[in-house]
């Protein structure tokens, strides 16, 4: 097999900000999951926890990957031993693509934060590192083609990219190398810590509210409640929790920032 085709998907599941790149930056988009473990506070507004992971299939690994290797790379398995999630926290993830990036029309339609907020600005500084007390995780977007798609009303992007196979994990002062075989499916999750039927829209869409720190604002903006908008229905070969497809909503989407 040329390894230079080996096709890998990743989904951003849950809070995340699509955030655009400096053309002369050979990344051109980055992912940012906020650290949100604790749970937060926007203007008064308290904000739920969420948990960053990576998570892996199991049968993605390839032939010759140590049985215990979910393990080595901090992880841990679901009860069948098919999914490995590895929390998240302050970590950078990449892969390596010769592809250039475009955009399918079903990423077109993902909700922009600056349709919620007319005082929407690119994101902090502190946002674009990999700060563990502000960044759970950014995946770095260098090429490949981004798509949308629903579960439920929550809105998920998508990168379909062709190259080594390799998905590469930095944190905790080591990069890991991820072989995976081709049609691997991966997922990056920032999965709130209760079901939606437990808390307000507000308290997980206003995390990108939280996440805008360049305007200050005397009195806060309303927090919007977004609805959902026209996509596909996602594959259930996500490696995430899908019993829970029933509570998606669409204040926990990803969205483009600004």
């Amino acid at each position: 097999m040329d390894i230079s085709m080996v096709v890998v998907t990743i989904y951003f599941v849950g809070i995340a900000a699509v955030a655009n790149q400096a053309p002369q930056n050979n990344v051109n988009k980055a992912v940012i999951f906020p650290e949100a473990s604790e749970g937060g506070d926007y203007m008064g507004t308290p904000l739920m926890p969420h948990l960053a992971s990576l998570n892996l299939r199991t049968k993605d690994f390839v032939a010759g990957t140590p049985a215990d290797f979910c393990s080595r790379i901090d992880g841990t398995l679901n009860i069948d031993n098919t999914i490995c999630s590895v929390p998240l926290h302050g970590a950078r993830l990449w892969t390596q693509t010769t592809e250039g990036l475009t955009e399918d029309t079903t990423f077109r339609q993902s909700p922009s934060f600056l349709n919620y907020n007319r005082n929407a600005r690119n994101l902090p500084d502190w946002y674009t590192g990999v700060d563990p007390k502000f960044v759970a995780a950014r995946f770095d977007i260098r090429g490949g083609k981004v798509f949308g798609c629903n579960r439920g009303q929550q809105f998920i992007a998508y990168l379909s990219t062709n190259g080594d196979g390799v998905l590469y994990l930095e944190q905790a002062e080591r990069t890991v190398r991820i072989v995976l075989n081709t049609n691997s499916v991966v997922a990056i999750e920032n999965k709130p810590l209760h079901s939606m039927t437990s808390a307000t829209g507000e308290s997980h869409f206003g995390w990108y509210y939280a996440m805008n720190g360049r305007f200050v604002a005397a009195i806060a903006d309303p927090i919007a409640r977004p609805t959902a908008v026209s996509a596909p229905t996602c594959a259930a070969t996500m490696p995430i929790e899908m019993s829970s497809s029933a509570l998606a909503s669409a204040e926990c989407s990803t969205v483009n920032f600004p």
